[in-house]
């Protein structure tokens, strides 16, 4: 749990003052079966429209970006999400289920 929060506490640290400062609406835990390739924290912005996936790793502690995404969600404002599979995330809103998955656009970026 220590190691959780203090790799959280960074990633958070990376994405900027502007989506920490907002506050945040949720937070859901993506643990795989296979304890070798650790937990990621899907933390959803206040707003409801931005998301970031944060690993929970010794790679983010290093002081680099270490797989850490930001990523804009589609319809929303989204009240609450939870992990998927394959990169995709549940998310709740005012009466509404989805399924979203991550997009590349023509610059190869999510």
């Amino acid at each position: 749990p220590a190691r959780a929060s203090r790799s959280l506490t960074h990633c958070l640290g990376l994405v900027g003052l502007d989506f920490v400062g907002r506050g945040v609406a949720d937070l859901s835990w993506d643990c795989p079966l296979d304890r070798s390739m650790g937990c990621t924290a899907v933390v959803l912005g206040a707003g409801g429209r931005s998301l970031v996936r944060c690993p929970v790793n010794s790679s983010i502690s290093d002081g680099n970006a270490g797989g850490v995404e930001r990523l804009s969600m589609l319809g929303g404002p989204w009240k609450s999400v939870a992990s998927g599979v394959d990169g995709a995330v549940w998310a709740v809103g005012a009466g509404t289920v989805a399924q979203l998955r991550p997009h590349t656009n023509a610059q190869g970026r999510r």
